[in-house]
């Protein structure tokens, strides 16, 4: 009888081994997938040109979750920029034809649908007296609501 359990136990041992080499094969995949976006994103920001008198202040490049975007992942990165000596509306004209978004501080945070760790100055390690400096954000990201982030686990 133990002889016939260990003859019945062999084939679940190798199905077993073979579903978790396969999970681990496509998480992998996806992983490095997430990884190789993430790239295209920051070399993508770091091509973009910014008007003159304008003056960068801090930089950062991460992979975020937002709370209420259903799962997805944000490839993001992106700069703060001082634009003294230019308008806001010279600033959006500058950028128009680049493959970048802008938000502008208003009431002490930037606006618009980004993920809730970048909005506050602070949390790109500058003064709370920075923020009331004409600032704004220049950034690219990728959402990764139209591919599978599932198994990146610097999003769960």
């Amino acid at each position: 009888m133990k002889l016939l359990l260990r003859i019945l136990m062999l084939p679940v041992a190798g199905v077993l081994l073979f579903v978790g080499l396969v999970l681990l094969i496509y998480v992998r995949a996806h992983f490095e997938h997430n990884r190789i976006l993430q790239v295209q994103v920051e070399s993508l920001a770091t091509e973009v040109s910014h008007p003159e008198p304008t003056v960068i202040l801090a930089s950062r490049a991460q992979v975020t979750k937002s709370r209420g975007n259903g799962g997805n992942c944000f490839y993001f990165a992106g700069q703060v920029r001082r634009h003294n000596g230019i308008s806001q509306v010279d600033v959006i004209k500058f950028y128009q034809n680049q493959p970048v978004e802008l938000r502008f501080i208003r009431r002490g945070q930037f606006d618009g649908a980004i993920p809730d760790n970048l909005k506050l100055p602070t949390r790109w390690g500058l003064s709370s007296e920075m923020a009331q400096e004409k600032l704004y954000m220049v950034y690219t990201w990728a959402p990764n609501g139209f591919e599978d982030a599932t198994f990146d686990l610097r999003c769960a």
